[in-house]
């Protein structure tokens, strides 16, 4: 049989290590196992990462496409290219100072409309609506926060936060969002 030269180019390393000592070859077969076993362990990982993120790519986006824009609202063009390709939402994002009664800390902002989220869905612990966790009652609006918010100022649910000269009441927790 006709062996290429890879082929016969291992042939013959495998035959100096066991004429030079078992142990070595021992090693180097150890060597070659464990190289082997990791290039396929890595490329498998990847293939199920990718594989996941496919089949969650909506979800995780919360959409099949996210168009930002910098300083300006969409032009009537835009807006009305995008109506016509599918369901929209708008959010708004912004980096702010948020304080309580003893602390303060950077926040980022997040303003949504009624259709939002388009694909997932937005757990609130307690659970309830985005709506009426937002609603205005007593005269002061409500805030859904992430856990790392009532972290950072040692905020409980039913507290204020003030964000400028706006108060708002924590009034639930972000248990799982969808474009996050």
């Amino acid at each position: 049989a006709v062996r290429s030269p890879p082929a016969r180019y291992a042939l013959t390393l495998i035959r100096r290590e066991l004429r030079a000592d078992l142990r070595r070859f021992g090693f180097f077969l150890a060597c070659l196992v464990l190289g082997v076993g990791a290039i396929a362990g890595v490329g498998s990982l990847a293939a199920a990462i990718e594989a996941g993120v496919r089949a969650d790519a909506t979800t995780l986006l919360g959409g099949d496409v996210e168009v930002m824009l910098a300083n300006r609202p969409l032009d009537r063009a835009e807006e009305r290219f995008l109506r016509a390709s599918g369901k929209i939402s708008e959010i708004l994002t912004l980096q702010a100072m948020a304080r309580t009664a003893a602390r303060e800390a950077p926040v980022a902002l997040k303003a949504v409309d009624p259709r939002y989220p388009v694909y997932g869905r937005l757990v609130l612990d307690p659970q309830g609506s985005l709506a009426a966790a937002l609603s205005r009652r007593r005269g002061h609006f409500g805030a859904v926060v992430d856990r790392g918010v009532l972290e950072r100022l040692h905020l409980r649910l039913g507290e204020a936060i003030r964000i400028g000269k706006e108060s708002l009441i924590a009034r639930a927790r972000i248990a799982h969002e969808p474009d996050l």
